[in-house]
């Protein structure tokens, strides 16, 4: 269960009070949160999952897994993912894998809202805001909602057993992100 929330600041950190065009009303440097930018979102996630990892052979191992994930406000996202390592000598392995992920946006990113005034070279500009993606404002201009990032991930390498507890390990890999 992830919950965000704003609550409104002390009432003088944000409050327009009587000003000037050199000082804006409200605190200076970092205005409060106005009772215009409180909000409470939620979403609740639920996740499973199937890892099975086998030895096919004495110097061969495979890993299957996959991963079903269900957020209130996505809905369902899958990933999975194959490897193996083999042992090609008792001191060399080489290992490889490739598979999915996502990341869902964070409430963070789309929710946050800041409004506040911003005074410079004694203009005063009044209402000044910062907005979540799913925000009206930002509807309105047309962008696009913020979308779970989905990913591919390919990785290859091998370690090397140079001499008593000392390995050399190198690994390539390769992620596509959308």
């Amino acid at each position: 269960y992830d919950n965000f929330w704003i609550h409104a600041g002390e009432e003088a950190s944000w409050k327009k009070y009587p000003s000037t065009p050199e000082i804006a009303g409200g605190a200076q440097g970092m205005p409060g949160f106005k009772p215009t930018d409180e909000q409470s979102q939620t979403r609740s996630t639920m996740s499973v999952f199937f890892d099975n990892e086998l030895s096919v052979l004495p110097w061969c191992t495979v890993l299957l897994a996959t991963r079903a994930d269900h957020a209130s406000d996505v809905g369902v996202q899958i990933s999975w993912k194959f490897a193996t390592r083999l042992e090609l000598s008792k001191k060399l392995a080489f290992r490889a894998s490739i598979g999915s992920n996502f990341k869902i946006p964070s409430l963070v990113n789309q929710y946050y809202s800041w409004t506040y005034d911003v005074q410079e070279a004694g203009t005063l500009y009044p209402d000044v805001s910062i907005k979540g993606s799913d925000s009206d404002i930002i509807n309105a201009l047309g962008v696009e909602p913020i979308l779970a990032e989905k990913s591919i991930n390919i990785q290859a390498g091998f370690s090397l057993k140079l001499f008593n507890g000392l390995f050399l390990s190198i690994d390539a890999y390769r992620v596509k992100m959308n």
